[in-house]
């Protein structure tokens, strides 16, 4: 099928388990990133105390005008960028979720293949079981 496409097959390796191979390594890699996306959003918020900012307070007077002791510029920069990381961490959670659901779907038809299979030999035994049984009769 046409999921299957782009999945790298080690010799003797069955399908299903070179995708679910591949998944896990994909969801790694992931899980990687967002480690990156948060310390590059705790960084930024550190940043951010450090001008005696957060993300909501207002940065002009009564009057309308800039707060004079404050660097508004650098502070709508770092809430810029702040918004932009957590738009990308959110991202990267919905990419890992659906990367897990693709694994778990893959793990759950590679035991059901494996139990099929172990199913049919079973039977393929029981009815050798009967075949030599009536030779002995």
């Amino acid at each position: 099928s046409h999921r299957h496409r782009n999945t790298k097959v080690r010799f003797g390796e069955p399908r299903d388990a070179a995708m679910s191979r591949q998944l896990k390594e994909q969801m790694q890699t992931k899980i990687q990133e967002k480690g990156e996306i948060e310390q590059d959003l705790e960084a930024l918020r550190k940043e951010l105390r450090s001008l005696g900012a957060g993300m909501n307070e207002s940065l002009v007077d009564k009057e309308g005008f800039p707060i004079a002791d404050k660097d508004v510029h650098g502070i709508r920069t770092l809430r810029n960028k702040i918004i932009c990381r957590k738009n990308d961490h959110e991202a990267m959670m919905h990419e890992i979720e659906k990367i897990m659901f693709k694994y778990h779907e893959v793990l759950k038809k590679e035991k059901t293949d494996a139990d099929s299979k172990r199913k049919a030999q079973l039977q393929q035994h029981a009815k050798n079981q009967v075949c030599d049984f009536r030779k002995i009769l």
